[in-house]
């Protein structure tokens, strides 16, 4: 089926998030939106209070911030800040660039 992704998708998108961040649940329906139509790219949402320890090691400041990283963990493209569907796709292509 078109957009879903598929188990061994070369990226993933890191979606790190609080429940409290108006600004992160802004951004969900944006996020699912987009990725919808890139069944290379999977998502995880990570909530930085309950999995500092990964937000730390990736230097998350900011939320939202999505982070796309290839299989091998290395990133890829980051995004912090208002996101927008244009930003999120232009960064999914980015990431896909970089994999090239």
């Amino acid at each position: 089926m078109s957009g879903e992704p598929v188990a061994d998708a070369p990226i993933t998108l890191l979606d790190f998030r609080a429940d409290w961040c108006g600004a992160c649940r802004m951004a969900d329906p944006i996020i699912e939106r987009v990725v919808a139509g890139h069944r290379d790219v999977i998502v995880r949402k990570v909530d930085v209070a309950t999995d500092a320890a990964l937000a730390e090691s990736h230097q998350v400041r900011t939320l939202p911030t999505l982070i796309l990283t290839a299989t091998d963990g290395r990133e890829l493209v980051r995004l912090s800040g208002a996101m927008t569907g244009k930003r999120i796709d232009a960064a999914i292509v980015g990431a896909r660039q970089a994999l090239a």
